[in-house]
C-alpha cells in the first residue's frame, strides 16, 4: 500500500531465504511464512506495475537473526539458507536503496559481521551481470590470467577435448579477457542473446590483494531465454580447468 501514494524510484523488499524453495523437504515447516514472504514480493511488484514509471524493484532475501555467524555472505538469487544478523540485513538493504547494480534483482544475504565500505562494494559487483563464479589465482599475475582465460575460451569454438554445447558460441578477446556469445538461431537479428564473459582482474579489497576470475552473465534482450544448460556447462568446465591450472 505504501508503494501507490510514495511513487518510489526503488522499492527495496526484505523477505526470506526460501520462497522460491517452499516445496523442497528442507522448507516445509517454514512454508507459510515463505508463502507470505512471496506474496510481499509480488505485491510490491505489481504496485510498481501499475504506476508504470519505470520504477525498480529490489528483493533481498534473509535468514533469521539468530545463529547467523562469519563473515556476509551474498549471492545473486535465493541460493542461501543461513543466519543474517541485524548489522548484515541493515547494511545490505541500506546499499541496495543506492546501488545502481542491484536493480531489478534478487539477492540473498547471510552471516553475522557486516563488511566494510570496501567489501559491500565487492559483495554487491556479484548483482552486475550477475556474477557466475569467482575464483582466486593470487599465485598468478593478472596478465598471465588474462592471458589463459582467452586461450581456454577459443577451445570452446575448436571443438577440441569435448567442447561441445547445446547452444554454439562465438569468442572474442576483450580488454579483461573474452567473452562467449552465444548464437541463437530462433532470436531476432542483432538481438543480444546471453553468453559468459571472462573477467581477469588484480582487486584489492580492505588492502588484501585478490588476482582472480570472475564468470559474468552476458547480456540478454528481453524474451530471449537464459541457455541455462549450455551456462552450466561452460561454468562446470571453468571450475574442473581453472582448478587444475592454478589450483583453486
Amino acid at each position: 500500500r505504501a508503494v501507490g501514494p510514495a511513487r518510489p524510484r526503488r522499492v527495496v523488499v526484505a523477505s526470506r531465504h526460501g520462497v522460491t524453495r517452499s516445496g523442497e523437504f528442507a522448507f516445509l515447516m517454514r512454508r507459510g511464512a515463505l508463502d507470505a514472504a512471496r506474496g510481499v514480493e509480488g505485491a510490491a511488484a505489481l504496485a510498481l506495475q501499475k504506476q508504470n514509471l519505470g520504477g525498480e524493484r529490489v528483493v533481498v532475501r534473509l535468514g533469521d537473526a539468530k545463529g547467523a555467524g562469519g563473515p556476509a555472505a551474498l549471492a545473486v538469487g535465493d541460493g542461501l539458507d543461513e543466519g543474517t544478523s541485524l548489522q548484515v540485513a541493515a547494511g545490505g538493504l541500506a546499499r541496495c536503496c543506492v546501488d545502481a547494480r542491484v536493480a531489478n534483482t534478487t539477492l540473498s544475504l547471510a552471516g553475522a559481521d557486516a563488511p566494510t565500505s570496501d567489501g559491500w562494494a565487492d559483495l554487491l559487483l556479484k548483482a552486475d551481470g550477475p556474477e557466475l563464479a569467482r575464483y582466486s589465482a593470487n599465485d598468478a599475475g593478472a596478465d598471465d590470467l588474462k592471458a589463459w582465460a582467452r586461450e581456454w575460451a577459443s577451445l570452446w569454438t575448436s571443438g577440441d577435448g569435448g567442447r561441445r554445447l547445446t547452444t554454439p558460441v562465438t569468442v572474442a578477446p576483450t580488454a579483461a579477457g573474452a567473452e562467449l556469445t552465444f548464437k541463437d538461431a530462433r532470436a531476432p537479428k542483432r538481438a543480444k542473446a546471453g553468453g559468459v564473459s571472462l573477467v581477469a582482474e588484480a582487486a584489492c579489497v580492505d588492502g588484501v590483494a585478490d588476482v582472480r576470475l570472475r564468470a559474468v552473465r552476458g547480456v540478454y534482450d528481453d524474451g530471449i531465454a537464459v541457455k541455462q544448460m549450455s551456462e552450466d556447462l561452460i561454468l562446470a568446465r571453468l571450475a574442473e580447468d581453472f582448478a587444475k591450472a592454478w589450483g583453486g
